[in-house]
């Protein structure tokens, strides 16, 4: 990578950036221009790396920091790698270098990755994470043995045969959606998304799961304007029942979804099953190979688990289990290791 010039981006990269990621085989909606806000509101700073072969971006990495409360360190975090097809370990090497030489201006204790690439599978016909895993591993970088679970589903197929890899009461209820009109459609409209906000902590408060702040709401507002995010939604007469912010990007996957009270009503079929039919073949559509159901516990649902009925509403589409990348973690300074132990146990990260 000798004739490439690798360097942290500013503001006059933006358009660039966001248009590298959005054609990348593990782009990633997060780490467009249009998340800052995001992050912010959650006390993380986007940084962008870029290699550049003249003036064309050919690969990247996204990196977040955030300040240790009260102690003089932060913490760095790699949201993404995007590396050069043409040679993905040997241009994840060069990025890394440059993630550690600003991780280490920012003061930082550990880099930690958490990267969308998902194992064993070849996206546009690379292998990205085998690539990505062996120079991370030259550097240093160790596997906590964490790693983020999810299933994936081939959507590259026509409409019947992609509903036939689903389970027989699923198909069953995409049918019936069809039959009696819920009809599936991407959206633009602050009122939808609106809705989409409301039932979303509605939903966190009955589930007494921790409330997104209203920055944090105002960062999927701003990330939906920019084209990070699309929205989409499953209607019956005219209601908004099922509502989700989709990362279009790479594998497109569920960053949230919502169900809202007219779903529930008595006389309302069930809409779940038709919407994510739905946003698949959207996605489809539009150039996706796969589509991602946005996590899940493990491979197969475990009655009993507290969140076994959402686990078990994925599984029903029947898509691959697959691990993203696992976190990688590699400590910088004598100290680094010490500082962030300790910030673990006192429950500072």
């Amino acid at each position: 990578m000798s004739s490439y010039e690798i360097r942290t981006l500013t503001d006059a990269d933006g358009a660039a950036w966001d248009a590298f990621v959005a054609s990348h085989s593990v782009g990633n909606g997060m780490v467009t221009t249009s998340a800052r806000q995001w992050w912010l509101s959650n006390r993380w700073f986007l940084h962008l790396v870029a290699a550049f072969e003249g003036s064309a971006i050919v690969a990247g990495a996204a990196v977040v920091t955030k300040k240790m409360p009260h102690l003089p360190w932060s913490l760095a975090r790699m949201q993404a790698i995007l590396p050069d097809p043409r040679g993905v370990a040997e241009t994840t090497a060069d990025l890394l270098r440059a993630v550690e030489e600003l991780a280490r201006s920012e003061r930082a204790a550990e880099i930690e990755l958490r990267c969308a690439v998902p194992e064993g599978v070849a996206l546009d016909g690379v292998e990205y994470g085998q690539g990505i895993c062996e120079a991370l591993e030259r550097a240093g970088y160790l596997d906590s043995g964490d790693a983020f679970e999810t299933y994936i589903v081939d959507v590259n197929k026509d409409d019947a045969a992609l509903l036939a890899t689903f389970e027989k009461e699923c198909r069953r209820q995409v049918r019936v959606g069809a039959r009696k009109g819920v009809e599936v459609v991407e959206s633009r409209s602050p009122e939808d998304f609106q809705a989409m906000v409301d039932a979303d902590a509605t939903l966190r408060e009955r589930k007494q799961l921790p409330r997104y702040s209203p920055e944090t709401y105002e960062g999927f507002r701003t990330m939906l304007a920019g084209g990070g995010l699309k929205l989409f939604l499953a209607r019956y007469e005219g209601q908004p029942c099922n509502l989700s912010l989709i990362q279009p990007f790479g594998i497109p996957c569920m960053m949230l979804l919502a169900v809202t009270p007219y779903a529930l009503e008595k006389g309302v079929p069930a809409t779940g099953e038709p919407f994510q039919y739905g946003a698949m073949k959207w996605f489809r559509d539009h150039g996706a190979a796969y589509y991602d159901l946005g996590g899940t516990p493990g491979a197969k649902p475990v009655k009993g688990h507290p969140n076994y009925t959402v686990w078990r509403f994925k599984y029903q589409f029947r898509g691959q289990h697959v691990r993203y990348l696992p976190y990688y973690r590699r400590s910088l300074g004598i100290v680094g290791p010490w500082i962030v132990a300790a910030a673990r146990r006192l429950g500072r990260l």
